[in-house]
């Protein structure tokens, strides 16, 4: 099967300036008829504010806007009606502009619709040995699996899996690749579930890949999506590269936290979360924007739900069939890393990204698996940047994050740039991180691992950063939930190794700190463990070379009682070190 629509080289492009309401032009970054854009499209216009919550709901108003194309002039884009909204950018804590929103085209000339999207919904699944690319085209009110509970196929059930817009199932691919490369090809694609996609019986997973393998998925772009956007389901995916996907208006969800397991004991991906990812793939330059979270907590940006317990089998090499004998090969789910993860953003969205069992098997870690995630971005997120469940030796590096600095006026907002509950982070590095403008910029750990599973105390590192926020570092107590569960911790180190603070953010209500440490507080289900070694070791302390020094709570015992301006707790030199004046 080969499809090719009037080819796009960029189907969406940053903006130069932020959008304004009543706006009828706006200058993008780059040329839209270089780009493929043409007079007559279809544009949308995402939402990038940061959600303000108050104090009667936790409801945030749908804000990405559709226009229509009427003229083009160099780098400006012309269109109607007028914008109904700000659509703006990100600043630093200094107030310069730091990062802008996008405009996506969405048309094609090469269409694929439903005949009423009201009854009976078409949907699109390539299989097996076939030669599939696709470019360029529509796909408009198809899928009928929705976020309601998965039935068993018969007759008398409906809401059956696999009918998705564009759903790769079990897809080899020619057993030779195809000119580009990869097995199977979706490139430049535009899905839009339509109007009416919210509620319980909204429609799923625009782009679904299910045990499909090298392929290359680009410069797609999905739209009002409930559930999730772009899925890789089983987790055995296996080659594929995502590279320069958009994800927009994610319109509804269940918010499950959980594996949200379905009656044959699949997962179902409904939270309502941009890109939901199984697979440890390839994820390059994607962005994610205006999810909505309709109150629920669960909705990100991008969800990698790695398997536990678990193993598949995968190609044995690149045109292998893995259903035929001797051309697959057995992996252990949790021992496969995550180290494509590199260059994705997430703005105005409830929540940036959050893991699940990378390199580890519930409490047990794999100790040859490592991973990192590269230069993530996200702004405007007005819950948590990154919310870290259970993960061994995972580094995070060149993290960005930004927030609205005056919505921290609000007493019910305090958005968090990372947050690493009270779930098994272990060996975990935070480096090259540049927060900004949030309540709280880091929480480090509260769960490092369990006695006899990892070593004790067990490190989490923070280095090489810049923080300028609320609070910049709060440390809160040993815990798991659960009545109990903290007792059978392991012991923390926490290493602060040359990360620089801003000073304290202007205009803004609260108290500020650099780092703060109540180890014995913990807001949540479970109680602190207070027996647990707890250390704090603070090295080149706001980038000054020799000021070191363990940092114990005000009520831990302490073998000084030295305090400093911007630190909560004792600040106790290191053996064979002085304090600067």
């Amino acid at each position: 099967m080969k499809i090719f629509g009037h080819s796009f080289s960029d189907t969406f492009l940053s903006v130069a300036a932020e959008p304004k309401k009543g706006a009828t032009t706006i200058p993008l970054a780059s040329s839209p008829a270089g780009a493929g854009w043409r007079v007559g499209d279809t544009l949308s216009v995402p939402q990038s504010a940061q959600c303000e919550y108050d104090s009667n709901s936790n409801l945030c108003a749908d804000q990405t806007e559709d226009v229509t194309l009427t003229g083009i002039a160099g780098n400006t884009i012309a269109f109607s009606p007028p914008l109904l909204f700000d659509h703006p950018g990100a600043r630093d804590a200094d107030g310069a502009l730091r990062f802008l929103p996008h405009v996506i085209d969405r048309s094609r000339n090469v269409i694929i619709r439903s005949e009423n999207r009201a009854g009976t919904r078409g949907h699109v699944l390539f299989t097996g040995r076939a030669d599939v690319d696709v470019r360029y085209a529509e796909f408009d009110d198809l899928g009928r699996t929705s976020i309601a509970p998965i039935a068993a196929a018969t007759s008398a059930n409906t809401n059956v899996k696999g009918r998705y817009p564009l759903h790769a199932h079990h897809l080899i691919g020619p057993v030779q690749p195809q000119a580009n490369g990869y097995q199977y090809t979706f490139i430049g694609n535009s899905v839009d579930f339509g109007l009416g996609n919210e509620g319980p019986d909204g429609k799923k997973w625009g782009i679904a890949i299910h045990d499909s393998h090298y392929g290359l998925i680009q410069n797609n772009s999905m739209y009002r999506a409930s559930g999730g956007g772009i899925v890789s389901e089983t987790g055995y995916e296996t080659g594929n590269v995502f590279d320069r996907n958009f994800v927009a208006r994610v319109i509804g969800g269940n918010g499950v936290r959980t594996d949200d397991r379905a009656f044959d004991n699949t997962k179902q991906f409904r939270a309502g979360v941009g890109f939901y990812l199984d697979a440890a793939d390839t994820y390059t330059g994607n962005v994610v924007a205006g999810v909505l979270d309709h109150g629920l907590v669960y909705t990100y940006g991008y969800k990698l739900d790695s398997i536990k317990q678990a193993t598949g089998v995968v190609p044995s090499k690149q045109g292998n069939d893995p259903m035929v004998p001797g051309q697959g090969k057995t992996v252990v789910g949790s021992a496969i890393p995550w180290n494509g993860f590199v260059g994705n953003t997430a703005y105005s969205v409830p929540n940036g990204l959050t893991y699940w069992w990378v390199c580890t098997d519930w409490r047990t870690p794999q100790p040859a698996c490592s991973s990192t995630i590269k230069n993530f971005q996200v702004w405007h997120a007005h819950r948590w940047g990154i919310f870290a469940y259970q993960s061994y030796q995972l580094t995070l590096d060149g993290y960005v994050v930004r927030g609205d600095k005056q919505i921290l006026n609000n007493k019910y907002e305090n958005p968090q740039g990372f947050f690493a509950g009270d779930y098994d982070t272990m060996n975990g590095v935070l480096q090259n991180a540049d927060i900004q403008n949030m309540g709280t910029g880091i929480i480090p750990p509260l769960n490092v691992g369990h006695n006899g599973a990892v070593s004790s105390p067990n490190t989490f590192t923070i280095q090489n950063s810049y923080l300028a926020n609320r609070k910049n570092v709060e440390i809160q107590g040993i815990s798991s939930v659960g009545k109990g569960n903290s007792l059978t911790l392991a012991g923390r180190k926490i290493i602060l190794q040359n990360v620089k603070y801003g000073p304290a953010l202007s205009g803004i209500s609260g108290s500020a700190w650099n780092i703060t440490d109540s180890t014995n507080v913990y807001i949540g289900a479970g109680k602190p463990n207070l027996t647990a070694e707890n250390t704090v070791l603070v090295h080149s302390y706001n980038g000054v070379a020799g000021d070191d020094f363990n940092l114990y709570a005000t009520t831990q015992p302490h073998p000084c009682s030295t305090t400093r301006a911007s630190i909560d707790g004792y600040v106790c030199p290191l053996s064979g070190t002085s304090l600067p004046p």
